[in-house]
């Protein structure tokens, strides 16, 4: 009966995203469903949109980037490059001011994600 219940909270913690990247770490206050083959969508970084402009004067965008390779019985030799923070979005677009921040995420099969930001302001 262990065997059996460990084998469904492994099959469980997969299909709610454990095997896509880092899907499933992502803190932010929208989070849409994480697939197992593979997960793509793009979500607000903030609900706060009180004092935003409607159409922001300038777009900038920064990524990081995921690969992870399995290797039998020992895990995964894996590694990422890159900086997704706001700073360096804003710094890409040539923003001083943030209006507002959505991201983007992609995951195919656990092996690859990449994860984008992208600053909106002037």
């Amino acid at each position: 009966m262990t065997r059996s219940t460990s084998l469904a909270a492994a099959c469980a913690l997969l299909l709610l995203g454990g095997g896509t990247g880092c899907a499933w770490r992502i803190k932010a206050p929208v989070k849409p469903p994480v697939g197992l083959i593979y997960t793509g969508y793009k979500a607000p970084m903030s609900v706060d949109f009180n004092q935003t402009a409607a159409q922001p004067e300038r777009v900038g965008q920064s990524s990081v980037k995921y690969i992870g390779i399995p290797i039998p019985f020992i895990g995964y030799f894996d590694f990422a490059f890159g900086d997704a923070s706001v700073a360096e979005a804003a710094r890409n677009g040539g923003i001083s001011r943030v209006d507002y921040v959505d991201y983007e995420f992609t995951a195919v099969l656990g092996v690859y994600s990449e994860m984008k930001t992208t600053v909106h302001g002037e």
